[in-house]
């Protein structure tokens, strides 16, 4: 939808030295997608993933290094662990009843 409309986003996709648009929807295509690890296509990424990767380029620099960073940081215990555990749901984005 943001490829279609990139025009009302183009402030929000600049390019610049502090992270933008870009930088943050490429971290969930990124991740989700284990940066397009081939044996899980089709079932974690599609085309489609790839086609949104590709349009973010041009606004970020969210390729494997990017991916790198952010999946250390999604798997470290440590740093999980010292957030306690409203925390540590808050970091996975699910909603529980507790």
């Amino acid at each position: 939808m943001i490829k279609v409309d990139e025009a009302i986003f183009a402030e929000d996709l600049e390019r610049s030295e502090t992270p933008n648009l870009a930088y943050l929807l490429g971290a969930a295509v990124v991740l989700d997608s284990y940066f397009f690890k081939e044996e899980l296509r089709a079932k974690k990424w599609t085309e489609e993933d790839t086609e949104a990767f590709e349009f973010l380029m041009r606004f970020a620099d969210v390729g494997q290094e990017y991916w790198a960073v952010l999946n250390h940081e999604k798997f470290d215990v440590e740093a999980g662990l010292s957030l306690g555990l409203d925390g540590i749901f808050k970091r996975d984005y699910k909603q529980y009843d507790l």
